[in-house]
């Protein structure tokens, strides 16, 4: 492997990180640990090596710069990026999910209200983004720290819905409605318990669709967030729902009718935040609510009261309230520990939980440690780590799921991801990317068309190696929004490709360069280009809106330029001559044999009688051998003060396509958009060995 290439091979190791933060006993962090301070143990009690230990600690702060989809200014034409540079923040990056879709509207509206209190009590450069989640996520606001915006946000921060009520604690459930029309017969009661347990069912129904609603949007955060680096803080203002539902004795025949349990659901979406280092602030919208059940709309009389105790079944009812609290608060706690964050339940201090997770997120230690001796089979792994030090309190995500990334990414389907990719409403960020409008090149068809320079950074990809040159396995898909948002036209292009050592050296400062077409429509709004790591399964996605004046070219006949007359040459800088305009080179000898080595059909080729044995060398000596010399088994200037050989030969043909041979290393390599015939490479080889002295 190249030394000057090893910084950009994305290894796709087993590597788990931790960020953990240490308080002493007074909330204070601690600053002072080192690596033998710590330890790691992962399941059964089996301690690991910690492999990276950094403390994070956020030292000067910018105010936040373009969010992902904005375009940078300055450049003549606007170029835009997914990546957000927070790193330089001193308060770390935080994004506000109002969740209208779990929590009652007059809990929606006390929550809002604190909110509108939190932001006079934040510091003035932190970054805020607000999102309200109602049957699908909606952006209310990127991130900024201006108040006016986020207060304007907020205002609009309301999902008029209401969150369905238990049906046995529901006076307007069929069957409690039931209840006043039928006898207290064995008949008429059985007619209402098998109401009950469609009601059951019909409620557990309902909970799945908000259940995999809100977890698709924690998902969907969490990709949004992946690019970002260092520790992100996602405070959830929720009702949040019961991790899981248990069967239930008080109503209907089947006690189990209706149960769940989304426990793993859950964890999978914890996975990804966490991996994105997202730390999950939970906060209980209720605050320091009363019971409902001591409400004055709570005192119909349903089934559960009509067989309860003297007081109306109201004992009942407050213990099932309370269950509900506690299994609704069981989901946030989970989601908390598995991320590394804090619940923030029983309380009206908003102020308070922000500003916990901001100075949770500013210092902290990042660890990093290589599982040994477990399988990766997808199950979770507890972790646990310990301090040697007395008096210190860590918080941290308590386990990780044991994923084999390749495994798992062989098992999709890239058209699905990247259509994935395309319906969600955040870009994803774990490949980073830049895309700049550009004039097509050579126009063709009947429109100038979309067209656009992408960038993808190699960091964020996966390099392969194969002897002298890289590989990247990753498929590009464009996305072509109209006017209605939602629908899109999707097309898929293949840009894995092979490059020589030296082009990837060149990718440090340009990234990898694609050149993207897109057929517009009259009504095309935006277009997002998603980027796919075939072998991680990451992507990378940029939003670019279409402004008016791009359409308008888009859409005008293309107007095909007169071709230019190119001159085809070879050029070998060792002779010191300027370049031999040609589109072939002849070699013969005196007996009439012959042979031929031509690039003007888009191809170089090697054709005719003359071996290779005989005409290699002629070549190498008109090539080289004005120059140079074979000495000791080196090829040397003849010239003791001369230069060393390039041993580069460059051909263009008659199409402007070119062709670069280098043979100064362990074999020839050949790098351009001229295609070389195998015949060529054999002609070639030889002179790769004459070059090298072998003969």
């Amino acid at each position: 492997t190249s030394s000057q290439t090893s910084d950009f091979l994305k290894v796709t190791t087993r590597l788990v990180s931790l960020d953990v933060i240490a308080t002493d006993s007074h909330g204070n962090i601690v600053r002072d640990l080192k690596q033998q301070d710590l330890q790691i143990f992962e399941e059964h009690n089996n301690e690991q090596k910690i492999a990276r230990f950094e403390f994070i600690d956020k030292p000067g702060s910018t105010a936040p710069e373009n969010a992902p989809g904005s375009p940078a200014h300055g450049a003549a034409e606007p170029f835009y990026s997914n990546h957000m540079p927070f790193d330089r923040l001193s308060i770390p990056p935080t994004l506000l999910l109002l969740d209208g879709l779990n929590t009652d509207v007059s809990n929606q509206v006390s929550a809002r209200n604190q909110m509108l209190r939190m932001l006079k009590t934040l510091p003035s450069e932190t970054p805020i983004a607000v999102f309200l989640l109602g049957n699908s996520l909606r952006l209310l606001q990127g991130f900024t720290n201006d108040p006016s915006r986020l207060h304007a946000a907020l205002d609009k921060a309301l999902n008029p819905q209401f969150v369905d009520p238990y049906p046995i604690d529901d006076p307007n459930s069929i069957s409690n409605t039931m209840l006043a029309g039928l006898s207290d017969d064995q008949t008429s009661q059985d007619v209402i318990q098998e109401v009950e347990d469609f009601e059951k069912e019909q409620y557990a129904n309902s909970l799945d669709v908000r259940v995999q609603t809100t977890l698709d949007a924690l998902t969907t955060i969490g990709q949004y967030l992946g690019g970002i680096p260092g520790r992100k803080n996602l405070l959830w203002v929720s009702q949040s729902f019961p991790i899981t539902l248990v069967p239930d004795v008080e109503s209907g025949k089947d006690s189990f009718a209706g149960t769940r349990n989304y426990g793993e659901q859950l964890q999978t979406a914890a996975n990804t935040l966490s991996n994105a280092q997202v730390a999950v602030y939970p906060v209980d919208a209720r605050g320091l609510e009363a019971n409902q059940s001591l409400s004055a709309s709570q005192t119909i009389p349903t089934r559960a009261s009509r067989n309860a105790s003297p007081d109306g079944g109201l004992s009942t009812r407050l213990n099932r309230e309370e269950n509900t609290r506690f299994q609704s608060q069981e989901t946030m706690n989970a989601l908390a520990k598995d991320t590394g964050g804090k619940t923030c339940t029983n309380t009206n201090d908003l102020s308070g939980c922000v500003n916990t997770a901001l100075k949770d997120s500013s210092s902290y230690y990042e660890l990093s440690f290589y599982p040994q001796n477990i399988d990766w089979d997808g199950r979770f792994h507890k972790v646990v780590v310990k301090t040697l030090r007395p008096g210190v309190k860590l918080n941290y995500r308590r386990g990780y799921v044991a994923l084999d990334v390749a495994a798992q990414a062989r098992k999709q389907n890239p058209d699905n991801q990247l259509r994935d990719a395309c319906s969600r409403l955040l870009p994803p960020t774990a490949i980073r990317l830049t895309a700049q409008p550009v004039a097509p090149v050579e126009p063709s068809g009947q429109l100038n068309g979309l067209n656009y320079v992408l960038s993808i950074a190699p960091q964020d990809v996966t390099l392969g190696q194969t002897g002298n040159s890289r590989s990247v396995n990753i498929e590009l898909g464009t996305c072509v929004f109209g006017a209605k948002g939602n629908s899109y036209r999707f097309v898929k292009q293949d840009v894995a490709r092979a490059v020589p050592d030296e082009a990837v050296r060149g990718w440090e400062s340009t990234g990898i360069p694609n050149f993207v077409a897109v057929p517009p429509a009259a009504d095309t709004q935006r277009v997002r280009l998603v980027v796919l790591d075939v072998p991680t399964g990451l992507s990378g996605a940029v939003d670019i809106p279409v402004r008016p004046q791009d359409l308008q070219k888009a859409l005008e006949p293309a107007v095909q330029p007169a071709k230019a007359t190119i001159t085809p040459f070879v050029e070998i800088p060792d002779r010191g001559a300027p370049p031999f305009t040609a589109d072939s080179l002849k070699f013969s000898v005196p007996s009439g044999q012959a042979a031929t080595l031509r690039w003007s059909g888009d191809t170089l080729v090697y054709q005719g009688d003359l071996t290779i044995g005989q005409s290699a060398p002629a070549f190498f000596k008109y090539a080289f051998g004005a120059k140079y010399r074979c000495q000791s088994d080196k090829l040397l200037p003849i010239d003791t003060a001369g230069d060393d050989a390039k041993l580069q030969i460059m051909f263009r043909d008659r199409n402007g396509k070119q062709l670069t041979i280098d043979l100064k290393g362990s074999q020839p390599e050949y790098s351009g958009n001229l295609s070389v015939d195998a015949t060529a490479k054999d002609f070639f080889d030889q002179v790769w060995k004459l070059s090298h002295c072998r003969n």
